[in-house]
């Protein structure tokens, strides 16, 4: 009889403290003229937003990487992450778009920060379809010490980090 009391007590702490959190879809869209399979780099600042989102306690789910190289592709892939993102019952979508860079090496294998030029990113809500909240955040300056995966992960940690401060 203990026993189920506590077990009792402690699916009612589990399931209460889920019920606050916010669910959010996530959709990375990598725009790259050049290559048209998914980047290594994509897949990492992709990882590393998740990683945060559930690291600062929001309930995150996310689409497959999707590959573009016009701006009515990234239309259709927000349409589709939003119907997604409803379907999963959602409060928001946040759409990543990686914008790379032409460059002379162009392995999908290869993740290095030099060829991704930017991100812009957006919140939307998915109840109303307005957008909550949307900003860009340039590479910076790149160096051969952060021209690597490391130095990918740290620019998607700052880019989780700029969306995270709308979601709170």
């Amino acid at each position: 009889m203990k026993i189920k009391k506590i077990l009792v007590a402690a699916a009612v702490l589990v399931f209460s403290t889920c019920g606050f959190a916010k669910s959010i879809a996530l959709q990375v869209v990598q725009v790259d003229s050049i290559q048209k399979e998914i980047r290594a780099s994509s897949v990492s600042v992709e990882e590393v937003i998740l990683d945060n989102l559930f690291l600062n306690g929001f309930i995150a789910t996310n689409s497959p990487i999707y590959s573009a190289d016009k701006i009515n592709k990234i239309q259709d892939a927000d349409k589709t992450g939003i119907n997604e993102a409803k379907e999963g019952f959602c409060e928001y979508f946040i759409s990543v778009v990686l914008n790379y860079k032409k460059g002379k090496d162009n392995r999908v294998e290869l993740n290095k920060l030099s060829m991704i030029k930017n991100a812009q990113w957006k919140i939307i809500n998915v109840a109303d379809g307005t957008v909550v909240a949307s900003g860009e955040n340039s590479v910076g300056k790149v160096t051969s010490e952060n021209d690597n995966k490391e130095g990918v992960q740290s620019f998607a940690l700052k880019v989780a980090k700029d969306i995270e401060q709308f979601l709170k």
